[in-house]
């Protein structure tokens, strides 16, 4: 019941950290991260589920940007890093970067807003970070390994398996 219920908060915190761009408003909606959290928690606590779905999406904001043959911190190992950099910072201290809520930054506000989230229901964040580090520093690697060039689609495919 929750995740009919959570629909529009998840959807509006999607707007309201600019994830969702008229550019990709029909993924977001074929994607549906808040049935995907629905799926995973049986309890019906919608601020859980809303968390787990707010953080699968900024995931996936993230990895689309740094999947994106176009984007030059895409192909780029110090942006990588850079990106990589303001979103680890934002999720260690809760803080957004200012600017506008694109690409990154974008990521950035989403991820600093769950670690508030977080804070506020009293949880150990030392996993959390730890786990978000993890999967930052595989995005960095897989871009560099995409910069170096993959040698097959095989290749590819472990790396997207590794790192993702």
């Amino acid at each position: 019941p929750a995740t009919d219920r959570m629909t529009v908060a998840h959807r509006a915190w999607l707007w309201t950290h600019g994830l969702i761009t008229p550019r990709n408003e029909v993924i977001f909606d074929k994607a549906r991260f808040h049935e995907l959290a629905g799926l995973v928690y049986t309890v019906d606590e919608e601020d859980v589920m809303r968390l787990a779905a707010d953080f699968v999406a900024a995931l996936f904001v993230l990895d689309d940007l740094m999947d994106g043959a176009s984007d030059p911190v895409a192909r780029d190992t110090t942006q990588a890093r850079a990106a990589v950099e303001m979103v680890r910072l934002a999720t260690r201290t809760g803080r957004a970067p200012s600017g506008p809520l694109q690409g990154v930054r974008a990521v950035a506000s989403a991820m600093a807003d769950l670690t508030r989230r977080l804070q506020q229901r009293g949880g150990q964040l030392g996993a959390y970070v730890r786990e978000v580090d993890v999967y930052l520093d595989g995005v960095v690697e897989e871009t560099r390994r995409r910069a170096q060039g993959f040698a097959s689609v095989p290749d590819y495919a472990e790396v997207r398996v590794a790192f993702s």
